[in-house]
């Protein structure tokens, strides 16, 4: 994928583009693919369509010429087509007799298409950079959304972290006509939750739905060798299992471990290859990966964090025996992974304001005087219910407990720094409400801490390193099936099971994994999926020394904060028993650190520079 293009709402030319390989009066591509004209209709597709829902057409009847497909269904049904299509593409399409242009995204991808908008019309691009590299100034940055990284450690608003430019989101197309754009959203998640009276059958249909989508993603993709992560958790192995059973060829797994016992589950992950006759590698992840993290930022051009550094290492490695990598991200969101939440929500929702916030200061008090990290967690829960309007901005509110809540960021950033988004505002937004609460809250996880999350990284790095990437959960018809189960095939145990973490967790997918595994296997207990990035900072004092100095000369924030911020974290420790002890900074620190280097590579230095392979260290000191 690679293109960059415009399209005119005036008479005024917007920009003029080298090379151009299509112009039609207000539309023009400059890109390596060939377009597709017909009928006054302009094609361009990027990616592939890897399923069809509709009994008329047959896909594979169009698998060497998609557009032709494309262009009888949208003069059939008109722009609803995009509903028909299941794949990970961006579709451009004009209308020259309507002089009509839409920008189509897929269902589940951040990072396909970037946009800005002048009076003029609208140019767009495969990445930020080339956008970048339009601007006739220095583009100013969208510090709402700096705001909202350091509160979550990503973002999930369709701003970037530039001011006028914009991501295409999940679900959504763009329309261009009569002067003005408009966008459109034509898929999310769907529930319909009702009973199964044959859990046997539906266990089989589940199993067939993978195999089939992962069966059409690599044959519509021609994909040559497959990989897949593998943690040896529940998500992974479901991967695993039913996509050897959907591909012809064995697939290679890849396990990434850390020197802490905690966090090792390469027996489990080397068990399911063996079993499901996989290739399998093991991959070590250490404090020295740190250094690594302006290679990263540079792929995804934004500030990451999560498990980037562990899929990088992975994909890295995969690349030498397999085009398309497999990864599990989704399970534990759409299982309702915060489940504990609504349990919360049980006993509070009707106490008044000023009870709801004695309640939050008592267990922050107790939080820190008992320093017993099921306290610090119902803390953060209760973070996001002592708001007058809870509901307003509450996914926002939930998602801060290992960084910066809006409290915290008053005390970081100087005044001229902190700004705030509003969900509301968002072209996406997904209101969380009294009685769909829970599936609200799956539906807020699922899209904006996986599609917008997650798997912008792992695009990003798919890109980078010319491969493709598919999380199945994403996967329509999966979604839709499991967001038809009931609750109590997703989840089971009583209060106190539930608010402690001891709940029978993705009940219905234990029941799918022991079809073919051993009852003790998928009933172990599972490893959690946070990095130790507090005992990485530990190893690596120096290097948190420099970055206080570099943030205090950046001039955004209060250095009597970040003093704080630096003493407290010298006196803490990586928890022996605990990988994300939440009293602990190492992920606040490493959303600074993350933030500094993505304003070094495309604030303060120009990105296409080659990038030295240096301890990070050196790379602070010397940028």
């Amino acid at each position: 994928m690679d293109f960059i293009g415009k399209y005119n709402l005036t008479n005024k030319d917007l920009l003029k583009l080298n090379k151009i390989t299509f112009s039609k009066e207000n539309f023009s591509i400059s890109t390596n693919k060939k377009g597709y004209n017909k009928e006054n209709i302009s094609i361009f597709i990027y990616g592939k369509i890897t399923d069809l829902f509709s009994e008329e057409y047959k896909l594979i009847e169009y698998k060497k010429n998609q557009e032709e497909l494309i262009l009888k269904l949208y003069q059939k049904v008109g722009e609803s087509f995009i509903e028909l299509l299941e794949g990970y593409f961006i579709i451009f399409l004009y209308d020259n007799k309507s002089k009509t242009f839409f920008i189509f995204n897929n269902r589940y991808s951040n990072t396909y298409c970037y946009y800005y908008l002048t009076a003029s019309g609208i140019i767009f691009a495969d990445n930020l950079s080339k956008l970048l590299a339009l601007q006739p100034k220095k583009t100013e940055i969208n510090m709402d959304i700096v705001n909202l990284f350091l509160n979550s450690g990503y973002s999930f608003y369709e701003k970037t972290y530039f001011k006028d430019i914009y991501r295409m989101i999940p679900g959504f197309f763009l329309k261009c006509q009569h002067g003005k754009i408009i966008h459109k959203r034509y898929s999310g998640m769907d529930f319909n939750r009702k009973p199964i009276k044959d859990i046997n059958k539906a266990l089989e249909t589940y199993e067939t739905l993978w195999v089939d989508a992962i069966k059409k993603y690599t044959d519509y993709n021609d994909t040559k060798g497959l990989g897949s992560a593998l943690s040896g958790g529940l998500d992974t192995s479901w991967v695993v299992l039913t996509a050897s059973k959907a591909f012809k060829k064995p697939i290679h797994t890849y396990n990434c471990y850390f020197e802490y016992s905690l966090f090792n589950e390469t027996k489990y992950a080397e068990y399911v290859s063996k079993k499901c006759k996989c290739k399998f590698k093991k991959i070590k992840v250490t404090p020295k990966d740190l250094d690594l993290w302006p290679e990263l930022i540079r792929a995804t051009e934004e500030p990451v964090l999560a498990s980037s550094i562990i899929i990088y290492k992975m994909m890295k490695e995969a690349r030498k025996d397999s085009d398309t990598f497999l990864t599990g991200d989704g399970g534990n969101n759409i299982y309702h992974h915060l489940y504990p939440v609504s349990e919360v929500k049980k006993y509070i929702h009707f106490m008044p304001h000023f009870i709801r916030y004695l309640v939050y200061k008592l267990v922050d008090f107790l939080a820190k005087t008992s320093r017993w990290q099921r306290i610090w967690e119902l803390k953060y829960v209760l973070h996001a219910f002592y708001y007058k309007n809870y509901y307003e901005n509450f996914y926002k509110n939930l998602t801060c407990y290992r960084h910066f809540n809006l409290e915290e960021r008053k005390k970081l950033f100087k005044p001229q720094f902190q700004k705030e988004i509003n969900e509301k505002e968002q072209i996406g937004y997904i209101p969380i409400r009294k009685k769909t609460f829970d599936d609200d809250l799956i539906n807020n996880r699922f899209v904006h801490g996986n599609m917008e999350y997650v798997t912008t990284f792992h695009e990003k790095f798919a890109k980078k390193l010319d491969m493709k990437v598919f999380p199945p959960y994403q996967n329509k018809k999966i979604m839709d099936f499991l967001c038809s189960l009931p609750y109590n095939l997703l989840y089971r145990g009583n209060t106190f099971q539930k608010l402690t973490n001891k709940a029978n967790k993705m009940f219905f997918q234990k029941l799918a994994l022991k079809k073919h595994f051993p009852e003790k296997f998928v009933n172990k207990g599972g490893q959690p999926f946070d990095m130790p990035y507090h005992g990485w900072l530990e190893r690596r004092p120096e290097l948190v020394k420099i970055l206080f100095n570099k943030l205090k000369k950046r001039g955004w924030y209060n250095n009597e904060y970040l003093d704080q911020l630096y003493n407290e974290h010298k006196k803490q420790f990586q928890h022996k028993k605990v990988f994300c002890y939440l009293e602990n900074h190492g992920y606040r620190i490493m959303a600074l650190l993350s933030l500094e280097i993505w304003c070094i590579e495309f604030l303060d230095n120009n990105s296409n520079r080659k990038l030295k392979k240096v301890p990070l260290e050196q790379y602070l000191r010397e940028n």
